[in-house]
């Protein structure tokens, strides 16, 4: 669920950006498919981005974006909680 909001999120945003909802449907497949082939032979996702992201590039400022908007504390949060509930549930 997590992962399927994130996706929603990038093809809304390539909607809003103006490509037609089928293409920004097909890029966030591919985004997705490519980075869990990168995954699998990584060390570490900051290997991945550090690969990715040039200088002064688009991904730079998208990524700068993100992490201003706090993505990377609220998805910490997010297992944080899950984690909670998952304990409690398991008590009863």
């Amino acid at each position: 669920a997590f992962l399927a909001l994130i996706a929603e999120a990038l093809a809304d945003g390539a909607v809003k950006a103006g490509l037609e909802r089928h293409l920004s449907t097909q890029l966030v497949q591919g985004l997705f498919s490519g980075t869990a082939s990168l995954l699998k032979h990584t060390t570490h996702p900051a290997i991945i981005k550090d690969s990715v992201m040039s200088p002064g590039g688009t991904t730079a400022a998208g990524y700068a974006e993100l992490e201003s908007a706090g993505v990377r504390n609220a998805m910490i949060r997010a297992i944080e909680e899950a984690h909670k509930k998952a304990v409690e549930i398991g008590k009863k």
